[in-house]
């Protein structure tokens, strides 16, 4: 049996919650290497996220939001570990909670600067939204693992490529959240920001549990859950009876629900997996055959 190709990909984090998002990379950075930026509108809220890998293997993610009903600005910073998690909440340039999350204990911590009291939650489950779980391995052959999706002619070379590949969506842990009426704005943040997707829009998770509009409190009781949702497609691309080419492609959302009015809503969080269409896919096993046979 020839040379069997299988691509490989890290993960590589492109929110797309909304609106456009532009990418900046610093080569030379102290404190990170990557950073993404992405702008959302909901409603009167104004919200520009930013995304950093560090390079420690931690990810620092920033949520700025402008709330044009009280014209106060909230930046919630988030430095996400493997086992903890840490949230910081500042209303216009002044810190007022600061939030631990022990991911393998369940507990979340958050304090008051102001007052200096300390809520402890400890009925939140808290998981890693790690894609290693949902990685597989295939004993390589040459009989397709999957069922038949779709087929192209490359033209230039002159050969069929046929395309195999199955669907499986499989969601991560169940978070409960209740924000009670007259809550404070950065409390609330707090809440969602300890237990949302990394690189998730913290006042799209408000709104999509039912909150319409904050001043300096939350305007409604929210009870809601949240959890993510992964959607998977492995593909094997098959020419000449050979195998040329076998990938994945995963989209992560983050999936809301309100309990007080059963609205789910989706908000798209991250891409995993190979970069283009399934045409791509199908040329590209196509080449790979022929130079294999070359």
């Amino acid at each position: 049996m020839g040379k069997i190709i299988q691509r490989t990909f890290s993960i590589m984090l492109m929110i797309t919650v909304l609106t456009t998002t532009s990418i900046t990379v610093f080569a030379k950075a102290n404190v990170n290497y990557n950073k993404h930026i992405n702008y959302n509108k909901y409603g009167s809220f104004n919200e520009k996220i930013e995304t950093q890998i560090n390079k420690d293997g931690s990810k620092t993610f920033t949520n700025l939001i402008t709330n044009e009903v009280s014209g106060e600005v909230a930046k919630v910073v988030v430095n996400d570990k493997n086992n903890s998690r840490e949230v910081k909440v500042y209303i216009n340039d002044t810190l007022e909670k600061v939030t631990s999350v022990d991911k393998l204990k369940n507990i979340i911590k958050i304090q008051d600067i102001q007052s200096g009291s300390i809520q402890t939650i400890d009925s939140l489950l808290i998981s890693d939204s790690s894609l290693e779980h949902l990685k597989e391995t295939i004993t390589l052959d040459d009989t397709p693992s999957y069922p038949y999706l779709q087929s192209l002619y490359h033209s230039k070379l002159g050969k069929w490529g046929y395309l195999y590949g199955k669907n499986n969506i499989t969601y991560g842990t169940t978070h409960s959240i209740q924000i009670s009426e007259g809550t404070r704005w950065s409390a609330a943040l707090s809440i969602v920001a300890a237990v949302m997707l990394p690189g998730s829009t913290a006042i799209g998770i408000l709104v999509a549990l039912g909150c319409t509009a904050i001043g300096v409190t939350i305007d409604t009781a929210l009870n809601g859950e949240i959890y993510a949702r992964y959607d998977r497609w492995d593909y094997e691309v098959f020419s000449q009876d050979k195998l040329g080419l076998r990938t994945y492609q995963i989209d992560i959302d983050q999936k809301v629900v309100d309990s007080n009015s059963g609205d789910v809503t989706y908000l798209d969080i991250d891409t995993d997996g190979y970069p283009g269409t399934r045409e791509d896919m199908l040329y590209e096993g196509i080449y790979n055959v022929y130079v294999e046979n070359l």
